[in-house]
């Protein structure tokens, strides 16, 4: 049973539920608790069914959105696969420059952007150290 069948049925439930508080509030000597019960149950309906009805309308939202991504997605993904192999090759070469082979772990944090070049020594660090870079 899905999200939404659930939330079918437990509005289904809380308009049993009205419907029964409606029924048992004609009984003579319990009209005022009751009708208190009646009020408090009919906010609390209210208050799921509300809940019911934004969930159901998140739902569709959703799948809509989902089916979206997903034509885009099928549109896309041959420019997103070629930049994510270029990305890649680009990470690469910097690495390979900064004297890694491939592996950035260990490289600093805010290591090198691909916009800097690296200077003779292919030490960014020691080349700002001595004011080059």
């Amino acid at each position: 049973m899905g999200l939404l069948d659930k939330l079918h049925k437990l509005k289904a439930f809380c308009d049993r539920y009205r419907n029964i508080q409606i029924q048992h509030a004609l009984l003579p000597g319990e009209r005022e608790r009751l009708a208190l019960r009646l009020v408090t149950a009919e906010r609390e309906r209210q208050h799921w069914s509300e809940r019911v009805d934004e969930l159901t309308r998140m739902i569709s939202e959703n799948a809509d959105r989902s089916v979206k991504m997903d034509k885009w997605l099928a549109e896309n993904y041959d420019d997103f696969a070629a930049f994510e192999v270029a990305a890649s090759e680009e990470i690469q070469q910097y690495a390979t420059k900064l004297g890694k082979t491939g592996d950035l772990e260990g490289l600093p944090e805010g290591a090198q952007s691909p916009s800097e070049e690296v200077g003779a020594s292919g030490d960014p660090a020691a080349e700002i150290q001595s004011g080059q870079g």
